[in-house]
Protein backbone atom coordinates (compact mmCIF):
# COMPACT_ATOMS: atom_id res chain seq x y z
CA UNK A 1 0.00 0.00 0.00
CA UNK A 2 1.76 3.32 -0.93
CA UNK A 3 2.36 5.77 1.71
CA UNK A 4 -0.23 8.43 0.24
CA UNK A 5 -3.22 5.89 0.71
CA UNK A 6 -1.84 5.49 4.27
CA UNK A 7 -2.10 8.81 4.95
CA UNK A 8 -5.93 9.30 3.35
CA UNK A 9 -6.86 6.16 5.28
CA UNK A 10 -5.62 7.39 8.83
CA UNK A 11 -5.38 11.03 9.08
CA UNK A 12 -8.38 11.46 11.01
CA UNK A 13 -7.55 9.09 13.60
CA UNK A 14 -4.13 11.17 13.44
CA UNK A 15 -5.89 14.14 14.34
CA UNK A 16 -7.70 12.80 16.90
CA UNK A 17 -5.05 11.61 18.86
CA UNK A 18 -2.61 15.24 18.34
CA UNK A 19 -6.16 16.90 19.60
CA UNK A 20 -6.09 14.54 22.94
CA UNK A 21 -2.39 15.24 23.65
CA UNK A 22 -2.41 18.84 23.01
CA UNK A 23 -5.89 19.02 25.34
CA UNK A 24 -3.53 17.56 28.13
CA UNK A 25 -0.77 20.24 27.54
CA UNK A 26 2.06 17.18 26.66
CA UNK A 27 4.64 17.47 24.12
CA UNK A 28 6.16 14.39 21.95
CA UNK A 29 9.15 14.59 23.99
CA UNK A 30 6.66 13.87 27.04
CA UNK A 31 5.01 11.02 25.46
CA UNK A 32 8.03 9.65 24.64
CA UNK A 33 9.11 9.52 28.10
CA UNK A 34 6.13 8.61 29.74
CA UNK A 35 5.86 4.95 27.33
CA UNK A 36 9.24 3.97 28.15
CA UNK A 37 7.67 1.70 30.80
CA UNK A 38 5.57 0.40 28.01
CA UNK A 39 6.25 -3.03 26.73
CA UNK A 40 6.43 -1.31 23.15
CA UNK A 41 7.77 2.45 24.07
CA UNK A 42 6.84 5.09 21.42
CA UNK A 43 9.52 7.66 20.17
CA UNK A 44 8.31 10.98 19.16
CA UNK A 45 9.18 10.66 15.66
CA UNK A 46 7.17 7.41 15.48
CA UNK A 47 4.19 9.27 17.44
CA UNK A 48 4.77 12.22 15.02
CA UNK A 49 3.89 9.92 11.67
CA UNK A 50 0.85 8.68 13.55
CA UNK A 51 -0.83 12.27 14.01
CA UNK A 52 0.06 13.05 10.82
CA UNK A 53 -1.57 9.91 9.46
CA UNK A 54 1.57 8.11 8.04
CA UNK A 55 1.62 5.06 10.69
CA UNK A 56 -1.14 3.31 12.18
CA UNK A 57 -0.03 2.45 16.17
CA UNK A 58 -0.03 -1.38 17.04
CA UNK A 59 -2.45 -2.40 19.70
CA UNK A 60 0.37 -2.21 22.55
CA UNK A 61 1.13 1.13 21.86
CA UNK A 62 -2.92 2.16 21.36
CA UNK A 63 -3.09 1.07 24.94
CA UNK A 64 -0.21 3.09 26.19
CA UNK A 65 -1.23 6.36 24.67
CA UNK A 66 -5.27 5.38 26.48
CA UNK A 67 -3.28 5.07 29.39
CA UNK A 68 -0.98 8.40 29.52
CA UNK A 69 -4.16 10.25 27.65
CA UNK A 70 -7.02 8.65 30.60
CA UNK A 71 -8.89 7.41 27.62
CA UNK A 72 -10.92 4.09 28.36
CA UNK A 73 -9.26 1.44 25.33
CA UNK A 74 -13.07 0.61 24.48
CA UNK A 75 -13.41 4.52 23.19
CA UNK A 76 -10.44 4.57 21.56
CA UNK A 77 -10.77 1.60 19.55
CA UNK A 78 -14.66 2.79 18.84
CA UNK A 79 -12.75 5.81 16.99
CA UNK A 80 -10.21 3.86 15.56
CA UNK A 81 -12.44 1.96 13.80
CA UNK A 82 -14.62 5.17 12.84
CA UNK A 83 -12.48 7.09 11.60
CA UNK A 84 -10.39 4.14 9.68
CA UNK A 85 -13.97 3.46 7.85
CA UNK A 86 -14.74 7.12 7.24
CA UNK A 87 -15.60 7.76 3.34
CA UNK A 88 -14.29 11.44 2.52
CA UNK A 89 -16.90 11.68 -0.13
CA UNK A 90 -19.67 10.66 2.07
CA UNK A 91 -18.91 13.05 4.82
CA UNK A 92 -18.14 16.08 2.63
CA UNK A 93 -20.37 18.80 3.74
CA UNK A 94 -18.46 21.13 1.31
CA UNK A 95 -20.39 24.26 -0.67
CA UNK A 96 -23.80 23.32 1.88
CA UNK A 97 -25.76 25.50 3.93
CA UNK A 98 -26.18 25.08 7.43
CA UNK A 99 -30.09 23.89 6.61
CA UNK A 100 -28.50 21.64 3.98
CA UNK A 101 -26.13 19.70 6.27
CA UNK A 102 -29.08 18.85 8.36
CA UNK A 103 -31.73 17.74 5.74
CA UNK A 104 -29.35 15.11 4.42
CA UNK A 105 -28.36 14.00 8.21
CA UNK A 106 -32.37 13.30 8.64
CA UNK A 107 -32.48 11.97 5.01
CA UNK A 108 -29.71 9.25 6.10
CA UNK A 109 -31.61 9.34 9.54
CA UNK A 110 -34.76 8.35 7.64
CA UNK A 111 -33.09 5.11 5.87
CA UNK A 112 -30.90 4.15 8.79
CA UNK A 113 -27.71 4.79 7.36
CA UNK A 114 -25.89 6.27 10.74
CA UNK A 115 -22.55 4.79 9.38
CA UNK A 116 -22.75 7.16 6.73
CA UNK A 117 -24.20 10.31 8.75
CA UNK A 118 -21.29 9.71 11.37
CA UNK A 119 -19.28 10.23 8.81
CA UNK A 120 -20.24 13.93 8.10
CA UNK A 121 -21.21 14.88 11.79
CA UNK A 122 -17.30 13.83 12.72
CA UNK A 123 -15.82 15.94 10.23
CA UNK A 124 -18.34 19.07 11.25
CA UNK A 125 -17.12 18.28 15.09
CA UNK A 126 -13.39 18.58 14.00
CA UNK A 127 -14.39 22.16 12.03
CA UNK A 128 -16.52 23.21 15.27
CA UNK A 129 -13.95 22.04 17.70
CA UNK A 130 -11.47 24.49 15.60
CA UNK A 131 -13.55 27.20 14.92
CA UNK A 132 -16.24 27.20 18.52
CA UNK A 133 -14.43 25.29 20.78
CA UNK A 134 -16.87 26.73 23.53
CA UNK A 135 -19.83 25.37 21.37
CA UNK A 136 -21.56 29.32 21.46
CA UNK A 137 -23.15 28.77 18.49
CA UNK A 138 -26.40 26.94 17.99
CA UNK A 139 -25.21 25.31 15.04
CA UNK A 140 -22.58 23.70 16.61
CA UNK A 141 -24.57 22.37 19.75
CA UNK A 142 -26.88 20.64 17.51
CA UNK A 143 -24.30 19.24 15.11
CA UNK A 144 -22.72 17.74 18.54
CA UNK A 145 -26.07 16.64 19.37
CA UNK A 146 -26.19 14.90 15.87
CA UNK A 147 -22.58 13.67 16.13
CA UNK A 148 -23.34 11.90 20.10
CA UNK A 149 -26.84 10.19 18.54
CA UNK A 150 -25.46 8.78 15.58
CA UNK A 151 -22.81 7.01 18.00
CA UNK A 152 -25.38 5.63 19.90
CA UNK A 153 -27.31 4.03 16.64
CA UNK A 154 -24.15 2.84 15.53
CA UNK A 155 -23.36 1.06 19.50
CA UNK A 156 -20.06 3.14 20.17
CA UNK A 157 -21.29 3.82 23.17
CA UNK A 158 -18.49 4.25 25.57
CA UNK A 159 -17.08 7.27 22.55
CA UNK A 160 -20.67 8.22 22.92
CA UNK A 161 -20.54 8.10 26.95
CA UNK A 162 -17.16 10.27 27.11
CA UNK A 163 -18.24 12.68 24.35
CA UNK A 164 -21.81 13.47 26.05
CA UNK A 165 -20.06 13.83 29.80
CA UNK A 166 -17.50 16.67 28.29
CA UNK A 167 -20.03 18.36 26.18
CA UNK A 168 -22.70 18.18 29.67
CA UNK A 169 -19.82 20.51 31.41
CA UNK A 170 -20.53 23.00 28.56
CA UNK A 171 -23.96 23.47 27.67
CA UNK A 172 -25.61 25.58 30.11
CA UNK A 173 -27.91 23.21 31.88
CA UNK A 174 -31.10 25.13 31.66
CA UNK A 175 -31.21 24.48 27.71
CA UNK A 176 -32.59 21.80 25.08
CA UNK A 177 -29.29 20.63 24.33
CA UNK A 178 -28.10 19.84 27.86
CA UNK A 179 -31.29 18.13 28.20
CA UNK A 180 -30.88 15.93 24.77
CA UNK A 181 -26.83 15.03 25.53
CA UNK A 182 -28.20 13.80 28.88
CA UNK A 183 -30.62 12.06 26.58
CA UNK A 184 -27.68 10.60 25.13
CA UNK A 185 -25.58 9.63 27.95
CA UNK A 186 -29.03 7.89 29.80
CA UNK A 187 -29.27 5.88 25.93
CA UNK A 188 -25.17 5.02 26.94
CA UNK A 189 -25.92 3.97 30.21
CA UNK A 190 -28.70 1.44 30.06
CA UNK A 191 -26.54 0.04 26.78
CA UNK A 192 -23.73 -0.66 29.05
CA UNK A 193 -26.23 -2.12 31.40
CA UNK A 194 -25.44 0.62 34.17
CA UNK A 195 -29.03 0.77 35.37
CA UNK A 196 -28.42 2.40 38.49
CA UNK A 197 -26.79 5.53 36.50
CA UNK A 198 -29.80 5.56 33.90
CA UNK A 199 -32.30 5.81 36.56
CA UNK A 200 -30.38 8.17 38.32
CA UNK A 201 -30.19 9.90 34.78
CA UNK A 202 -34.37 9.10 34.45
CA UNK A 203 -34.53 11.08 37.93
CA UNK A 204 -32.57 14.16 36.58
CA UNK A 205 -34.69 14.21 33.49
CA UNK A 206 -38.01 14.33 36.00
CA UNK A 207 -36.57 17.10 37.72
CA UNK A 208 -35.47 18.96 34.35
CA UNK A 209 -38.67 18.79 33.32
CA UNK A 210 -40.58 19.71 36.56
CA UNK A 211 -39.12 23.31 36.10
CA UNK A 212 -40.40 25.20 34.00
CA UNK A 213 -42.54 24.65 31.05
CA UNK A 214 -40.99 22.34 27.63
CA UNK A 215 -42.69 22.04 23.93
CA UNK A 216 -44.69 18.50 22.88
CA UNK A 217 -41.86 17.53 20.85
CA UNK A 218 -39.03 17.99 23.86
CA UNK A 219 -41.39 16.11 25.89
CA UNK A 220 -41.83 13.40 22.93
CA UNK A 221 -38.00 12.94 22.25
CA UNK A 222 -37.97 12.36 26.20
CA UNK A 223 -40.23 9.43 25.84
CA UNK A 224 -38.21 8.19 22.81
CA UNK A 225 -35.19 7.40 25.70
CA UNK A 226 -37.46 6.24 28.43
CA UNK A 227 -39.56 3.88 27.00
CA UNK A 228 -36.42 2.24 25.79
CA UNK A 229 -34.62 2.31 29.03
CA UNK A 230 -37.68 0.95 30.87
CA UNK A 231 -38.12 -2.17 28.03
CA UNK A 232 -33.85 -2.94 28.77
CA UNK A 233 -34.78 -3.10 32.50
CA UNK A 234 -37.31 -5.28 31.93
CA UNK A 235 -40.08 -3.11 33.00
CA UNK A 236 -42.29 -3.93 30.30
CA UNK A 237 -45.63 -2.36 31.30
CA UNK A 238 -43.97 1.09 31.69
CA UNK A 239 -42.49 0.35 28.77
CA UNK A 240 -45.46 0.53 27.29
CA UNK A 241 -47.19 3.72 28.19
CA UNK A 242 -44.15 5.46 27.33
CA UNK A 243 -44.24 4.41 23.99
CA UNK A 244 -48.31 4.88 23.44
CA UNK A 245 -47.41 8.79 25.10
CA UNK A 246 -44.75 8.78 22.38
CA UNK A 247 -47.00 8.18 19.51
CA UNK A 248 -49.55 10.25 20.79
CA UNK A 249 -47.25 12.90 21.11
CA UNK A 250 -45.53 12.51 17.28
CA UNK A 251 -49.08 11.61 15.86
CA UNK A 252 -50.15 15.28 17.55
CA UNK A 253 -47.20 16.66 15.88
CA UNK A 254 -47.70 15.10 12.33
CA UNK A 255 -43.94 13.44 12.85
CA UNK A 256 -44.21 10.37 11.09
CA UNK A 257 -40.89 8.86 11.57
CA UNK A 258 -41.19 9.22 15.47
CA UNK A 259 -44.43 7.76 15.42
CA UNK A 260 -43.29 5.00 13.16
CA UNK A 261 -40.53 3.78 15.47
CA UNK A 262 -42.46 4.54 18.41
CA UNK A 263 -45.46 2.14 17.34
CA UNK A 264 -42.41 -0.95 16.21
CA UNK A 265 -41.30 -0.21 19.96
CA UNK A 266 -45.11 -0.37 21.05
CA UNK A 267 -45.13 -3.95 18.88
CA UNK A 268 -42.30 -5.66 20.45
CA UNK A 269 -43.11 -4.73 23.69
CA UNK A 270 -46.96 -6.26 23.48
CA UNK A 271 -44.90 -9.41 22.30
CA UNK A 272 -43.06 -9.62 25.39
CA UNK A 273 -46.09 -9.28 27.13
CA UNK A 274 -47.72 -12.29 25.00
CA UNK A 275 -50.00 -9.69 23.13
CA UNK A 276 -49.09 -11.26 19.81
CA UNK A 277 -52.68 -9.87 18.29
CA UNK A 278 -52.07 -6.40 19.61
CA UNK A 279 -48.32 -6.43 18.38
CA UNK A 280 -48.48 -7.67 15.30
CA UNK A 281 -51.20 -4.93 14.85
CA UNK A 282 -48.59 -2.49 15.38
CA UNK A 283 -46.29 -3.86 13.61
CA UNK A 284 -47.98 -4.32 10.74
CA UNK A 285 -48.98 -0.69 9.73
CA UNK A 286 -45.51 0.83 11.04
CA UNK A 287 -43.93 -1.68 8.13
CA UNK A 288 -46.86 0.01 5.53
CA UNK A 289 -45.78 3.19 6.97
CA UNK A 290 -41.74 2.25 6.36
CA UNK A 291 -42.29 1.06 3.02
CA UNK A 292 -44.71 3.65 1.93
CA UNK A 293 -41.83 6.76 3.55
CA UNK A 294 -38.71 5.09 2.60
CA UNK A 295 -37.51 4.09 5.95
CA UNK A 296 -35.37 1.67 5.64
CA UNK A 297 -34.56 0.04 8.82
CA UNK A 298 -37.59 0.56 10.65
CA UNK A 299 -38.78 -1.67 7.53
CA UNK A 300 -35.83 -4.58 7.84
CA UNK A 301 -36.79 -4.00 11.90
CA UNK A 302 -40.32 -4.22 12.08
CA UNK A 303 -40.03 -7.26 9.66
CA UNK A 304 -37.78 -8.88 12.21
CA UNK A 305 -39.73 -8.05 15.06
CA UNK A 306 -42.79 -10.13 12.85
CA UNK A 307 -40.79 -13.04 12.80
CA UNK A 308 -40.30 -13.22 15.86
CA UNK A 309 -44.18 -12.81 16.64
CA UNK A 310 -44.80 -15.48 14.38
CA UNK A 311 -41.88 -17.90 15.72
CA UNK A 312 -43.21 -17.48 19.08
CA UNK A 313 -46.91 -18.84 17.85
CA UNK A 314 -45.57 -21.52 15.79
CA UNK A 315 -45.94 -19.81 12.58
CA UNK A 316 -43.20 -20.98 11.05
CA UNK A 317 -43.42 -20.43 7.43
CA UNK A 318 -44.41 -17.18 8.33
CA UNK A 319 -41.93 -16.62 10.18
CA UNK A 320 -39.57 -17.46 7.57
CA UNK A 321 -40.82 -15.10 5.46
CA UNK A 322 -40.39 -12.15 7.54
CA UNK A 323 -36.98 -12.93 8.45
CA UNK A 324 -36.22 -13.32 4.56
CA UNK A 325 -37.97 -10.05 3.68
CA UNK A 326 -36.04 -8.16 6.36
CA UNK A 327 -32.29 -9.70 5.05
CA UNK A 328 -33.25 -8.17 1.99
CA UNK A 329 -32.38 -4.96 3.16
CA UNK A 330 -30.61 -5.79 6.38
CA UNK A 331 -27.75 -7.64 4.45
CA UNK A 332 -26.79 -4.55 1.68
CA UNK A 333 -26.95 -2.04 5.04
CA UNK A 334 -24.81 -3.94 6.62
CA UNK A 335 -27.36 -4.08 9.28
CA UNK A 336 -25.47 -6.22 11.15
CA UNK A 337 -28.21 -6.92 14.68
CA UNK A 338 -30.68 -7.41 12.32
CA UNK A 339 -29.37 -9.83 9.84
CA UNK A 340 -28.42 -12.57 13.15
CA UNK A 341 -31.60 -11.95 14.79
CA UNK A 342 -33.32 -13.39 11.78
CA UNK A 343 -31.06 -15.79 10.84
CA UNK A 344 -31.29 -16.74 14.24
CA UNK A 345 -35.28 -17.42 13.34
CA UNK A 346 -34.31 -18.97 10.15
CA UNK A 347 -31.92 -21.57 11.63
CA UNK A 348 -34.59 -22.36 14.44
CA UNK A 349 -37.25 -22.37 11.94
CA UNK A 350 -35.20 -25.08 9.81
CA UNK A 351 -34.46 -27.09 12.30
CA UNK A 352 -38.21 -27.68 13.55
CA UNK A 353 -38.64 -28.35 10.23
CA UNK A 354 -35.38 -30.77 10.12
CA UNK A 355 -33.99 -28.73 7.14
CA UNK A 356 -30.09 -29.90 8.22
CA UNK A 357 -29.29 -27.72 5.13
CA UNK A 358 -31.35 -24.33 5.63
CA UNK A 359 -30.12 -24.81 9.35
CA UNK A 360 -26.18 -25.45 8.65
CA UNK A 361 -26.35 -22.55 6.57
CA UNK A 362 -27.82 -19.53 9.13
CA UNK A 363 -25.82 -21.12 11.64
CA UNK A 364 -22.86 -20.68 9.59
CA UNK A 365 -23.78 -16.52 9.29
CA UNK A 366 -24.62 -17.21 13.37
CA UNK A 367 -20.64 -17.97 13.82
CA UNK A 368 -19.96 -15.35 11.30
CA UNK A 369 -21.83 -12.55 12.70
CA UNK A 370 -21.07 -13.40 16.57
CA UNK A 371 -17.94 -11.35 16.89
CA UNK A 372 -19.33 -8.65 14.71
CA UNK A 373 -21.75 -7.14 17.01
CA UNK A 374 -21.73 -4.34 19.44
CA UNK A 375 -24.46 -5.22 21.84
CA UNK A 376 -25.67 -8.78 22.82
CA UNK A 377 -29.43 -9.19 21.90
CA UNK A 378 -31.60 -12.13 23.36
CA UNK A 379 -30.96 -14.04 20.68
CA UNK A 380 -27.77 -14.08 20.51
CA UNK A 381 -27.67 -15.12 24.22
CA UNK A 382 -30.33 -17.87 23.85
CA UNK A 383 -28.15 -19.05 20.12
CA UNK A 384 -24.85 -20.10 22.92
CA UNK A 385 -27.46 -21.54 25.34
CA UNK A 386 -28.72 -23.59 22.51
CA UNK A 387 -25.28 -24.56 20.91
CA UNK A 388 -23.50 -25.14 24.50
CA UNK A 389 -26.79 -27.30 25.25
CA UNK A 390 -26.17 -29.41 21.96
CA UNK A 391 -29.10 -28.52 19.64
CA UNK A 392 -28.36 -28.62 16.05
Amino acid sequence: MSEQRIVTENRHFGRYLRRIRRDRKLSLDAVEEMTLSFPEPLTKSHLSRIENGRAVPTFPRLFALCQIYGVPIASMAERFETDLRRDGESSSVDGLTDNEIFERLIELRNTGRYDLAVGTTTSMMERVRENDPGFAEEFSRRIAEWHVNCLVHLGRFETAKIQCEDLLGVFPADTEHHLNILLSFIRCSYRLKRYAVTMMGLDRIDTILSESEWKPRTLGVVETVRGPALFTMGAYDRARRSFENTIRIFVELQDEFETCRARINLGLTLAELGKYGAAARHLTASIETAVTLGYERLQALGLSHMSMVSYRQGELDAAEKYACRSNTIARPRDFVSLVFRNSFYLWRCAGQKQDSAAAALNEKTLKALMNRMRESPPEAEEYRRLVEGGVQ
